[in-house]
């Protein structure tokens, strides 16, 4: 660790004089710091991403995709590509095996966050339809049969997220409306439904917020036996109102991880491999490049540093509206941003597309790089 950090430096110092002592023109763009050295190690992290639309119109070449666009953007692939699925909303949370297809055919392992809600009603976070002890009790055994007989279908490999961030209050399955003993029911039953309709190949990933946790994720957690991956989603919003009051808001990745990780690792395995299943950072008005000095420093220091045990990390790329505050979390909000994550995903360390690896799984569990 310390060697990679020498090197690091002297990478960093050999820029900053190429720079002050070049003509004008003749020296390399500067990156921010940590950018372009890469990590070295022995485990390699799984580049992947949420990219609205991404591979949804097969008519469509890969280029002109919003998936091709992301990686000529990224200047690599991606190894999982993830889909929303609403239970409440559209077709009724159908998951789409053509668009499974796709995926693992393109070189990514298809993740699908398969959520009990209809998020296009008012107040979604509290709209009650699908809450846990409904779906522990057996209200919906006959949709969750249908899905699970589709899944068993599908002879390649599938991530399936089920109702994430379960311990917030801003989903209507989390802990504001239901208590952890009936979200771990429902788990359990979902995943035994699958099981016996033949979709034992499902890779299940547990998933609570790095947010509203004061007491242990523990609680929360359903078992050894019915999660494959355990992963985290947050965020560096830069905003008081999202986790603290007053004071420095911004967050470096493993200042928004590292507690989450460290709860989780009293009670998860070491074997389980560890994701990260959403993140991003906001930009900051003062300062152009803070952006791209953040994405500097979340792959080149911090996720093979301060967070190894995690073996995937994944990109949100889509702007938010929270309440008209338009949050520029893609990766190109600015020139900056762009070259800085172009750059820093450019490391062997993470791994891009997989060619034919996911197709040749098969119907096995996807396991960490």
């Amino acid at each position: 660790m310390r060697r990679r950090r020498a090197l690091r430096a002297l990478l960093a110092a050999l820029v900053a004089w190429m720079v002050a002592v070049l003509p004008s023109g003749a020296a390399p763009a500067a990156q921010p710091e940590g950018c372009g050295s890469g990590p070295s190690g022995e485990n390699q992290v799984y580049l992947g991403a949420w990219i609205p639309a991404a591979h949804d119109d097969p008519r469509v070449s890969r280029g002109a995709d919003p998936l091709g666009q992301f990686e000529a953007k990224a200047g690599k692939g991606v190894s999982i590509l993830q889909r929303w699925e609403h239970w409440g909303l559209g077709p009724g949370g159908r998951i789409d095996i053509k668009w499974l297809r796709r995926v693992a055919e393109g070189g990514a392992y298809p993740m699908i966050t398969w959520v009990p809600w209809n998020p296009e009603l008012s107040n979604a976070g509290d709209q009650t339809g699908f809450l846990m002890r409904d779906v522990a009790n057996g209200a919906f055994d006959g949709y969750i049969a249908d899905i699970a007989s589709e899944v068993a279908e599908w002879d390649g490999p599938i991530f399936i997220r089920f109702a994430q961030e379960m311990n917030g209050t801003w989903y209507p399955w989390g802990k504001h409306q239901n208590s952890p003993e009936e979200y771990v029911a429902a788990w359990r039953r979902v995943h035994r439904i699958f099981d016996e309709r033949g979709a034992g190949h499902v890779t299940w990933v547990w998933n609570p917020s790095e947010k509203n946790h004061p007491e242990t994720l523990g609680l929360w957690y359903p078992g050894d036996d019915v999660v494959d991956w355990v992963a985290v989603d947050g965020y560096n919003w830069d905003a008081p109102q999202y986790w603290q009051s007053g004071g420095n808001t911004w967050r470096l990745l493993d200042q928004v991880f590292r507690p989450s990780f460290d709860d989780m690792n009293t009670f998860v395995p070491a074997d389980k491999p560890r994701m990260i299943t959403e993140t991003s950072t906001n930009e900051r008005g003062d300062d152009a490049g803070k952006k791209a000095a953040w994405i500097c420093d979340a792959f080149g220091r911090a996720l093979p540093d301060a967070l190894p045990e995690v073996r995937a990390v994944m990109w949100f790329d889509e702007p938010t509206n929270e309440g008209g505050w338009i949050v520029p979390w893609p990766i190109d909000s600015t020139e900056q941003s762009e070259a800085a994550f172009r750059a820093a995903v450019a490391a062997p360390y993470y791994v891009g597309s997989l060619g034919d690896v996911p197709m040749r799984l098969g119907r096995q569990k996807i396991p960490a790089p």
